[in-house]
């Protein structure tokens, strides 16, 4: 399932690049996005499937996150400086996380937003999540800081 998604993916970004501008790419009905372009760095594309968030860098697959992102929205979400992909996983539940990849180090990792739903970003390398009780947290990444709003 995941090779033809990836595959789905990969062709897709293919058909955009030959038929547009290779600049910034969010096309909701892939379910991918790619990271706001930067001269002398190659390609980056991200992915989500209803069990992953993936990072490709060049065409490669350098770093993936399992989980259950069926309730969150067909695109991963970049911040605005283009160093962090996210997507919620388990949206809605108490077991809701953000899962983000540092697209400059290839890393992974969660931070918790009991009940959340989705994310958006705010700032250089932030996001903004409501929580189940609808408070709004802004969390400052890597470090995951949460501040309330």
């Amino acid at each position: 399932m995941a090779a033809t998604v990836l595959s789905a993916v990969l062709l897709g970004l293919l058909i955009h690049h030959l038929i547009r501008d290779p600049a910034t790419l969010a096309d909701p009905f892939d379910g991918s996005s790619s990271a706001p372009a930067e001269p002398s760095k190659p390609p980056t594309l991200a992915y989500l499937a209803a069990d992953e968030l993936a990072l490709l860098v060049d065409g490669r697959l350098v770093s993936r996150i399992e989980g259950d992102f069926s309730g969150y929205r067909t695109a991963p979400g970049w911040t605005s400086s283009g160093r962090y992909v996210f997507a919620v996983a388990a949206a809605g539940t108490d077991e809701a996380t953000v899962a983000v990849i540092d697209r400059t180090t290839a890393t992974s990792f969660s931070l918790p937003c009991v009940g959340c739903s989705s994310a958006i970003s705010v700032g250089t390398d932030e996001v903004l999540v409501v929580d189940g009780k609808r408070r709004i947290h802004r969390l400052a990444l890597p470090r995951g800081a949460r501040r309330h709003t």
